[in-house]
């Protein structure tokens, strides 16, 4: 899978990790991250493309 767009602050999603997100996705992970849940100066430097909203 090419990106990942976290939209909900749902308690599933509170509890991923990045490492449980990069495992399913290439080489070149895209993370938009709506709601804050991750930080991110530490999916960047876990070479995610990470924006969020």
């Amino acid at each position: 899978m090419d990106g990942v767009i976290v939209a909900v602050a749902h308690d599933e999603f509170k509890k991923m990790q990045l490492e449980d997100i990069g495992k399913f996705m290439n080489d070149a992970p895209v993370l938009i991250d709506v709601r804050g849940t991750f930080n991110g100066e530490k999916a960047n430097n876990k070479c995610f493309y990470y924006r969020r909203l």
